[in-house]
């Protein structure tokens, strides 16, 4: 989250599950932000919960991909914003 708001990423690809917070936290903070507010954020997943994708979907990320995650499914989804 910090790096994101220092740094104005043109895309951030986030964990759900990291260190210091969970990734619907972060990105809460995040479009909350008007710093970060517009990033694009694909989210990641180890574990699979359609509540947590439906939560991240309505926070403002882009996509929700699982683990493990093709090199083609990334570039699908970056693709798309791009």
């Amino acid at each position: 989250v910090n790096l994101a708001l220092h740094s104005t990423p043109d895309i951030i690809l986030m964990d759900m599950m990291m260190p210091d917070t969970d990734g619907l936290t972060a990105l809460n903070i995040i479009r909350n932000d008007k710093r970060t507010s517009s990033i694009p954020v694909i989210m990641f997943t180890g574990a699979s919960s359609e509540l947590n994708e439906a939560l991240a979907r309505n926070l403002g990320a882009i996509a929700y991909l699982r683990k493990p995650v093709t090199p083609q499914e990334l570039r699908d989804a970056v693709s798309k914003i791009i």
